[in-house]
C-alpha cells in the first residue's frame, strides 16, 4: 500500500484551489479593502519601482495620479479615473484628496451613499473648501431625484434638504459662486417653490449669465 502514497499526494496537490485574484478590485475605492493576490502585489511593486525612479517621492507621485484621475473623470472615463485614484491611494494612503476623487467617481456611477461617505471624509478634513460642499450638495440632489423617481417621498425630501444645507455652507465660505446659486435655484424649482428658485436664479444669472439654461430662466421668469 505504501507505494501508492506518493502518487496520491501529487494528485491531491494538483487539485488544490488556485489563488483568488480578482482584477475588478482596481475599480473599487482602496481596491475594495481586500487582500491582494501575489500577482497583484508584484504589479504594485513594479509600479512603486517606476514611481520611485520617475518622481521625487511617492507623495509627489500620488498628487500627480490624483490629477490624472480627475482628467479621466472630466472626460467621462470612469473606470480609468477610479484606477488612477487607487494608484494615488496606493502611493500615499494618507492623501485626503483621494477621497474626493473616489466620491466623485462613485457619484457619477450613481452609487450615491458610498459617494457621500468619501466626500464627507474629504470635507471633514477640509471644512473651509466651498467646492466640496457643492459636490456634496450635487450628490445629495442626484440621490434625492433617484429616490423621488422610486416614490421614496420622505427620503428624497430629506436628501434634498441636506443638499440645500450644503450649498448654503458653501455660500458662507464663498458667496460669489454662480454655480452654487444655480444648484440652489434648481433645488427649489424641484420643490415647486418658484419664488425661491427665481430669487437664487437671479443671483446666479447676475454673477454668470451663462450658468443657467435658457429654458430654466424662462420657466422661473428670469429675463
Amino acid at each position: 500500500m505504501k507505494k501508492f502514497l506518493l502518487p496520491l499526494t501529487i494528485i491531491l496537490l494538483s487539485c488544490s484551489p488556485k489563488e483568488d485574484c480578482n482584477e475588478k478590485i482596481n475599480l473599487l475605492p482602496m481596491y475594495g479593502k481586500v487582500k491582494k493576490c501575489d500577482k497583484q502585489i508584484q504589479t504594485d511593486n513594479k509600479f512603486f519601482a517606476f514611481c520611485d525612479k520617475e518622481f521625487k517621492n511617492r507623495k509627489e507621485a500620488a498628487k500627480i495620479y490624483v490629477n490624472l484621475g480627475w482628467a479621466y473623470l472630466n472626460n467621462g472615463i470612469l473606470d480609468t479615473a477610479m484606477f488612477r485614484f487607487n494608484q494615488a491611494w496606493l502611493l500615499d494612503s494618507a492623501l485626503i484628496d483621494v477621497n474626493w476623487g473616489f466620491g466623485a467617481v462613485l457619484g457619477a456611477q450613481q452609487q450615491y451613499e458610498q459617494a457621500i461617505y468619501y466626500l464627507k471624509r474629504y470635507q471633514t478634513a477640509n471644512p473651509n473648501n466651498d467646492r466640496i460642499y457643492i459636490d456634496m450638495a450635487t450628490t445629495y440632489f442626484q440621490y434625492a431625484s433617484f429616490q423621488n423617481q422610486k416614490g421614496l417621498n420622505d427620503s428624497w425630501i430629506s436628501n434634498l434638504n441636506i443638499g440645500k444645507f450644503c450649498i448654503k455652507k458653501s455660500l458662507e465660505i464663498n458667496d460669489k459662486n454662480a454655480y452654487a446659486y444655480r444648484q440652489l435655484a434648481i433645488a427649489y424649482y424641484n420643490e415647486n417653490k418658484i419664488d425661491s428658485s427665481k430669487y437664487y436664479g437671479q443671483i446666479a444669472n447676475k454673477l454668470d449669465p451663462k450658468v443657467l439654461h435658457p429654458d430654466f430662466k424662462k420657466a422661473v421668469g428670469i429675463n
